[in-house]
């Protein structure tokens, strides 16, 4: 996502990012929206949103919500 972001001369703080795993934590610090979706505790932890739905009814127009 940074070598994306660099590659169209966005600075990091002016993207938004999605993730769901620990492993997201380093990108979510980076930009400057991060969403947890139905994310495991450490990144809920650190995101600046969370979005949480029951399994089998994910619906990602929430994340439109959050960029509105």
């Amino acid at each position: 996502m940074l070598q994306v972001a660099a590659e169209h001369g966005v600075k990091p703080a002016e993207c938004l990012f999605v993730g769901d795993g620990k492993n997201d934590i380093f990108l979510a610090q980076k930009v400057g929206v991060s969403v947890a979706f139905n994310a495991q505790k450490e990144l809920e932890e650190i995101a600046t949103h969370k979005i949480k739905q029951p399994r089998g009814q994910e619906n990602l127009l929430s994340i439109l919500n959050v960029i509105k």
